[in-house]
């Protein structure tokens, strides 16, 4: 067998071009390389040197040579799909699958079982490839040291053994075939093949082989094979099997050590090439790789000459990019491929990262957190939200209904918006299909949006649309019958948003849905569709499975401008100018973990891949690739959790060796971080006129004492931060769950002397389950469930608080509103509130308000001073108690502030506390009528304050309450935690 290993500027593609171009008849040759992408340059290169039309050789991936093999020799039916083979691992092994997943049969779900199957049948088929036997298998616990041999990893390799036979036996008897057996039979028969008929076979660009590929290479090396490779590292260890079959030749390579029992015949180096120009870029993440690409494609794209004559491109199909990942690769497209003329991507895109596979997964996460108490409205809100179902068609029935387009998605994008807000100020975080389609108040607030934005839509179109859209995308998937019937709703799913959505208008929505339809139709297809899972969420955890590795190819012309490749295609190819991103270590070489349930001791010592061989190769690929170029740029991430890959630490190692420095720059955002200070918002005549004739509450001037700007924000502007409904129960959440149950606990009581008895415990607990009930639904469990304990151990300690302190105090009244009017030099401002309680407490009336929260105070009269207009935030604290005692005197004229006070109960503090307006300070207490004018002249300056057109709304001197300021990102403090 000749075996020649070409230099690294060699060309691989070409030097087996010259092999064929001497050959008698080019038709009667067969080239194999790795993988599909050579081919095409292999035939450019023979159509120019030949420049006519001409009868091509045989060129093929290994994987279609197997074919052609196995075409000659009568075993070329196509390899049965991994569905299928899924179907016949369990219908006729489910016993031992269990056994090697070490489950119970009866415990464990279907759905459970089928991913676990397409995992085993992966390593069934590495073992297979490789030759091995069910023997090899069960023989192997033999070989273990004693410390790694306990019982129960012994019974689970001799049950991977037994299921290992058994499914070839199960895969034979149904006359299927696979793509590993396949392999395994060419490599038994390869005696049979007729080699005769070529002239030459040549495998060019080979490192890594199976023990199948190596058995057909040491038979056909006897005959007329010629194997051509490219020197690098590992070489000479990776075809050390040839040792048996090779000739003595009389020539070595320089990659071969003289100990190496593999001999070649080293091609002569006709020309002494410069060695490969090295850059390196460093970024802080991916975006800053590709802003660098780009700025350095701008720089070429000045000093380049065309690659092509024909065109002002300076880029063609001799420079590359490689993406290692295809996540960089929408980014690229974005800010890189629209500065180059012509361009081929030819990686794959992962299905998992497409916006129909999201679509699907937001589906999911609906239907598997579905529970007797509905959808979990967080889901739900996800999933109509998916560009996809937002963007919907609006269609009506009524003759009534006008909309301005007859294809309008605005209309659907308002109803889910209004959606979000009824559900968003909901406690309850569970929801019926029928609750949104039937709730009255939501149905008319989303009619009015719409006929505020011109459409005519009455409420009774917009249940229609909804319930329609229920009807169609969610209440198919509540009942699945078996895995045929999801395929074909979910066929019907995507064809309705195909349809009656804005999707079609993505500009990838039709590659992206046509392959994961291609998908779905083999789902159907398979011997799997007849089998049914307990749930919902079974189906779509298998589907995530089976789709994990579907990817989209991008169409495009091979040959013709720059390309764009993944790592592993760029093998056996020549480049000039390579552009490597992503080059960190968790990426080059791939990451360690392996997705197989073989311990990596026994895939080691049975002779499979490991981490081990996949290092081998990539550092094998990526020595080549650079090698082989005239200049290579290398972009890597450098962060506190990123760094770069140790194949370029070995680049720069090296340089630094011969003495040179490495030419490494950094990537940086041209963006100014400085900050100046908050700017001040002015006051135009018509703010302050529509501020006078407004009502103010005590919160809206509270703010205003706080921030000028943020009540500028709030109530000046009408902004006002988006409720967002996360999973979790929120403190706001449960304020007003408890200011509703203490509000309906007290409001039988009023005008009687409070006194707590035993039995009022187990009231307060009746009245809570109602308030639950209500706003909590599923609160029997989980997180739920313990916040109603909180809630409940806290309404205990409020009833204790009561029955030591409060004990014959007597309720006056519940929620009560408050209003008052106040004199400024702008004239009547009117001012609103509402108090949570007013109590009898000997001859004071006692205003009370309820805090959950633990960081609310009231005003210290001790040390508020009127005069010192700087410290107010810190000294008046909040107008709310003096705001109440002004509102109910007015209201009362007969009563008077001698007999009355004011407090805050604080509830969320380990014990329950209350902030007394009046209370004693430092032994002594205050002249209520003097401190009651004092707040009152307080509350009239901050509102001619805001009134005041001369002065600005201005930011908080101290940057504190900034923290969980809601407009923080608009004044431009957001950087404040």
């Amino acid at each position: 067998m000749k075996v020649d290993i070409i230099g690294p500027k060699e060309n691989l593609v070409e030097k087996a071009g010259e092999i064929l171009l001497s050959a008698k008849s080019l038709a009667d040759n067969v080239v194999v390389f790795p993988g599909k992408r050579p081919a095409h340059f292999l035939r450019k290169f023979l159509a120019e040197k030949k420049g006519s039309a001409l009868k091509a050789p045989v060129i093929a991936s290994m994987d279609g040579f197997i074919d052609l093999v196995a075409e000659e020799l009568g075993f070329d039916a196509p390899a049965a799909p991994q569905l299928d083979l899924a179907w016949l691992l369990y219908d006729g092994s489910k016993t031992g699958l269990c056994r090697v997943i070490a489950a119970d049969p009866k415990a464990l779900a279907l759905d459970s079982i089928l991913p676990w199957a397409l995992k085993i049948i992966g390593d069934f088929e590495e073992l297979k490839i490789e030759l091995k036997t069910q023997k090899d298998l069960s023989a192997y616990d033999s070989l273990l040291p004693e410390d790694l041999k306990p019982d129960s990893f012994i019974k689970k390799l001799e049950s991977f053994s037994r299921l290992y036979g058994e499914f070839y036996a199960a895969v034979e008897k149904e006359g299927l075939l696979t793509r590993a057996m396949k392999y395994a039979e060419a490599a038994g028969k390869i005696s049979q093949f007729n080699h005769k008929r070529y002239e030459n076979i040549i495998f060019a660009g080979f490192f890594a082989l199976t023990n199948a590929e190596k058995i057909i290479l040491k038979h056909l090396s006897n005959y007329n094979a010629q194997v051509l490779l490219e020197s690098g590292p590992g070489l000479e260890e990776q075809f050390q099997f040839l040792e048996l079959s090779s000739p003595v030749t009389s020539h070595r390579s320089q990659v071969t050590s003289n100990q190496s029992p593999v001999t070649s015949n080293r091609s002569p180096v006709t020309s002494h090439k410069p060695e490969t120009a090295l850059h390196f870029y460093k970024a802080s993440d991916t975006h800053g790789e590709i802003f660098k690409l780009a700025e350095l494609f701008n720089s070429h794209s000045s000093t380049l000459k065309p690659s092509d004559p024909k065109t002002l491109n300076p880029f063609g199909s001799r420079d590359v990019i490689v993406l290692p990942e295809a996540r960089a690769l929408f980014p690229l497209i974005e800010n890189v491929l629209p500065k180059v003329e012509n361009y081929n991507i030819s990686m794959g895109y992962p299905l998992v990262s497409t916006p129909v596979y999201a679509l699907i997964d937001a589906l999911a996460d609906l239907l598997d957190k579905k529970g007797e108490a509905g959808y979990f409205a967080p889901n739900y809100l996800n999933f109509v939200f998916h560009p996809y179902v937002k963007n919907i068609y609006f269609k009506a029935d009524s003759g009534e209904c006008r909309v301005d387009s007859k294809r309008s998605a605005e209309p659907s994008r308002i109803i889910f918006q209004t959606i979000e807000e009824h559900v968003s100020s909901r406690v309850n975080k569970y929801i019926t299909l029928k609750e949104i389609e039937n709730d009255a108040e939501l149905l008319r607030t989303a009619a009015d949006k719409l006929n505020n934005c011109g459409e005519k839509i009455g409420p009774a179109d917009i249940k229609a649309h909804i319930a329609a859209l229920h009807k169609t995308l969610i209440v198919p998937f509540e009942k699945i019958k078996d895995i045929g019937g999801f395929a074909a709703k979910l066929l019907d799913f995507i064809s309705y948003i195909s349809e009656n959505s804005t999707a079609p208008l993505h500009p990838y929505w039709a590659p992206f849905v046509e392959r994961a339809i291609e998908h779905i139709i083999e789902l159907r297809n398979s011997r799997l569709a007849g089998i049914g899972f307990a749930g919902a969420g079974g189906y779509f955890k298998f589907f995530k499975t089976f789709i994990r590795d579907a990817a989209y190819p991008f169409p495009g012309a091979p040959l013709k401008g720059l390309q764009v490749l993944g790592s592993l295609e760029t093998r056996g190819l020549k480049f000039d100018r390579v552009y490597f991103l992503d080059a960190n270590a968790d990426i080059l070489p791939a990451p360690r973990k392996e997705d197989t349930l073989l311990p990596h001791f026994v895939r080691e010592g049975l002779g499979l891949s490991t981490y081990k061989t996949r290092e081998r190769r990539s550092r094998y690929y990526f020595t080549t690739l650079l090698a082989g170029a005239r200049e290579a740029h290398i972009f890597y991430k450098d962060s506190a959790d990123k760094e770069r890959s140790p194949f370029v630490e070995r680049l720069v190692w090296d340089l630094e060796r011969q003495g040179k420095e490495p030419d490494e720059s950094d990537a940086h955002f041209r963006i100014k971080f400085a900050q100046g200070p908050p700017a001040p918002a002015g006051k135009p005549e018509e703010l302050i006129a529509e501020l006078a004739c407004r009502e103010f509450s005590p919160s809206a001037i509270d703010t205003y004492l706080n921030c000028g700007l943020q009540f500028y924000y709030k109530y000046a502007l009408g902004l006002k931060e988006k409720d967002e409904l996360s999973g979790d129960i929120e403190q706001r959440d449960i304020g007003v769950m408890v200011h509703e149950i203490l509000e309906n606990f007290f409001k039988p009581r009023i005008g009687r002397p409070l006194e707590i008895k035993k039995e009022d415990y187990a009231l307060m607990f009746e009245e809570a389950g109602r308030t639950f009930d209500a706003r909590m639904k599923n609160h029997g469990s989980g997180f739920e469930y313990l916040i109603k304990r909180q809630i409940e151990k806290r309404l205990s300690d409020i009833l204790d608080h009561h029955r030591a302190k409060l004990a014959g105090v007597t309720v006056l009244a519940v929620e009560t509103e408050l209003k008052a009017e106040i004199s400024t030099r702008y004239g009547g401002i009117k001012l609103k509130g509402r108090a949570d309680r007013i109590d009898l407490r000997g001859a004071v009336t006692h205003i009370l308000d309820y805090k959950t929260g633990a960081a609310a105070g009231a005003p210290n009269w001790s040390r508020f001073d009127l005069g010192l207009r700087a410290d107010w935030p810190g000294t008046l604290k909040s107008v709310q108690l003096p705001f109440y005692l002004l509102a109910y005197l007015e209201e009362k004229k007969g009563a008077g502030i001698r007999n009355m006070d004011a407090s805050l109960m604080l509830l969320g503090r380990e014990e329950i506390q209350e902030e007394t307006l009046f209370r004693e300070r430092y032994k002594k207490v205050p002249d209520k009528a003097v401190f009651s004018g004092v707040y009152r002249q307080a509350i009239t300056v901050l509102i001619e304050e805001i009134l005041d057109p001369a002065l600005a709304f201005t930011a908080a001197p101290d940057e504190t309450p900034c923290a969980a300021c809601p407009f923080k990102t608009l004044c431009g403090r957001q950087w404040v935690e």
